[in-house]
């Protein structure tokens, strides 16, 4: 039988608890993680979504500049 002509069986108490702490997980993560960065370096997790793509050079491909570096596009800019 293959795996999607398995019937489906409720999770057992392991299981469930597993769940439950991984979504306890996703949501603190990402508050834990930005008060941190916050009192760090004065510096929210939301904002550093954008400078980390800027340093990575993805603005290039976002801006559609077909520059190399990041220096280039500030260059060209």
């Amino acid at each position: 039988m293959s795996p999607e002509q398995q019937p489906l069986s409720p999770l057992d108490p392991t299981e469930e608890a597993l769940v439950r702490a991984l979504g306890q997980v996703m949501m603190a993560l990402p508050r834990t993680v930005d008060a941190d960065m916050v009192r760090d370096g004065g510096l929210r997790l939301s904002e550093y979504g954008p400078l980390r793509l800027l340093s990575e050079g993805l603005c290039c491909v976002i801006r559609g500049s077909g520059c190399e570096s990041v220096g280039e596009a500030f260059e060209a800019a």
